[in-house]
């Protein structure tokens, strides 16, 4: 469909990987009526990179979510954490209260979950094996790179400890990669 004044395109943020979907970033054009002034487009092509990734389908195009959602592993292959995450609300949400998936630049991403008040009485080491147990369906279904390999890419946190941001209260993803930069190491070396 062509709107008079609107320019958009696709743009692929990787090369094509067999197995895996080609996400494209939804780019609006420098010449789109719509396009946000110059101090928010990228100085490399002029164009507004909106962050949206998209993956094209038969029909059309599906939408992937957003680009900080997705973490780049040591292969330079895509981890999409936010299908991670949602499996594991659904499968263990009696279990946890929330969680997280990081991992740039390693092997395989990590859970953090913030334990649900209801079982506060489970040691850790009990908790991490059932939630690694309920996801392994999903897990198994994962491109390798996807999957949590080990009860030892789960952290367990105390309740409301992972930094979350101001307004939303959603939690950010970089700042618990940085803030358990060590605990992430030992975990990674020990596999």
């Amino acid at each position: 469909m062509d709107i008079p004044g609107v320019s958009y395109q696709f743009d692929p943020i990787s090369p094509e990987v067999r197995g895996q979907p080609q996400l494209l970033e939804l780019v609006v054009r420098s010449d789109s009526m719509d396009c946000p002034g110059p101090e928010f487009r990228r100085a490399d092509d002029g164009h507004f990179h909106t962050g949206d990734l998209w993956e094209k389908v038969e029909t059309g195009y599906l939408y992937r979510g957003r680009d900080d959602d997705w973490i780049k592993t040591e292969s330079a292959l895509r981890c999409d954490t936010k299908a991670i995450e949602h499996h594991v609300r659904l499968t263990c949400g009696d279990l946890i209260s929330e969680c997280v998936v990081v991992g740039y630049g390693r092997p395989s991403p990590a859970l953090f979950i913030e334990p649900s008040p209801r079982v506060l009485d489970i040691s850790e080491a009990d908790l991490k094996r059932l939630v690694l147990k309920r996801i392994e369906p999903f897990n198994s279904q994962q491109m390798a790179h996807e999957r949590i390999v080990s009860v030892n890419l789960i952290m367990v946190a105390p309740p409301n400890a992972l930094p979350r941001t101001e307004t939303k209260g959603n939690i950010r993803r970089k700042a618990v990669e940085d803030m358990f930069q060590r605990d992430l190491d030992l975990a990674y070396g020990g596999l």
